[in-house]
């Protein structure tokens, strides 16, 4: 439940762990050489928030454990003569294109701009995207959705753009099933087609790596190929009958991409206007006749920008 905290908007979650279990995470050594934990201690009790806020992609820790297991080096990790690991990132948002920034000095314009920075460049390290999409490097691959919208031609969306729960800034998930039904039979379409065609490695591999040498010696190396470019599947795919085409959607707004209508929206007011009432006097130390003023003028002003404020996909 911690990892669903988002942080203000979703409440805090409070976790009991053993202390010596706190202790073992190797990448707070150097944090608990200085600031030791007694583990006489048995509770360790902390307050929790969504991570994703601070390092949506913690990917260097993920990759010291690895290189620590197979005792490697970072250079060994990315060739696929010698890797013995390799890390799969899954991305629904790598594609995102910037939009135009406003350069109004207002402070409520520069602390939005400041909070959408932070937040993209904490969700994830273009370095490693580079990387993932690189032919040359075993250390790490990239699954992100991908569809074709059939409107006046087939339109090739990628990225965020290709799925549904990406609008109302990635929370139209939460409002309507259908935004949630489309994106998991699209997961399952483009796993399917990752594993068959972009989890792979170069055939030269097989002469110079051991796992993979050894893991096609007595298979029929045609039977696992990539249809893009002939290389080999990592985890090969034996089911012949998997179907490999894109789910046929039938969704309320007559289409096979789902929409959002007025009514989706409308059905929150009520609840929106009761958790701003109740936030905002929390905020600041006030006495009864402020926060009275303070929730009557909340009410007024939230209600007129809830009516002039969303807009429908």
């Amino acid at each position: 439940m911690a990892t669903g905290a988002f942080p203000i908007g979703l409440k805090s979650r409070t976790l009991n762990r053993a202390t010596t279990d706190v202790m073992a995470i190797p990448w707070l050594a150097e944090y608990l050489a200085t600031n030791p934990l007694d583990p006489r201690d048995n509770n360790y009790h902390s307050l929790n928030v969504d991570g994703g806020l601070i390092n949506n992609e913690p990917f260097e820790k993920v990759q010291d454990i690895l290189l620590a297991l197979t005792e490697q080096t970072k250079q060994e990790q990315q060739s696929f003569a010698n890797t013995r690991s390799t890390i799969l990132m899954i991305e629904p948002f790598p594609t995102s294109k910037s939009a135009q920034i406003n350069k109004d000095q207002a402070i409520s314009n520069v602390i939005g701009l400041t909070l959408s920075t932070m937040r993209s460049q904490m969700r994830s390290k273009p370095v490693h995207l580079e990387d993932a999409f690189s032919e040359d490097c075993a250390a790490q691959y990239l699954i992100t959705p991908s569809r074709k919208l059939t409107k006046d031609g087939d339109t090739e969306l990628n990225g965020e753009s290709a799925i549904a729960c990406g609008a109302l800034s990635r929370f139209s998930g939460f409002i309507n099933k259908e935004f949630r039904v489309h994106d998991y039979f699209l997961g399952r379409y483009n796993c399917k087609i990752f594993l068959r065609d972009y989890f792979t490695v170069p055939k030269i591999a097989l002469e110079k790596n051991k796992i993979f040498r050894e893991g096609y010696e007595n298979a029929n190396q045609n039977s696992f190929c990539s249809q893009v470019d002939g290389s080999l599947q990592i985890i090969p795919v034996f089911e012949d009958s998997t179907d490999y085409t894109f789910p046929d959607f039938k969704f309320s707004s007559g289409t096979n991409w789902p929409t959002l209508t007025d009514n989706d929206i409308d059905q929150y007011k009520d609840k929106m206007k009761s958790r701003v009432k109740a936030v905002l006097p929390n905020l600041l130390s006030l006495n009864l006749i402020l926060r009275i003023i303070l929730a009557i003028v909340s009410f007024s002003e939230f209600t007129i920008k809830l009516q002039t404020s969303f807009w429908i996909p």
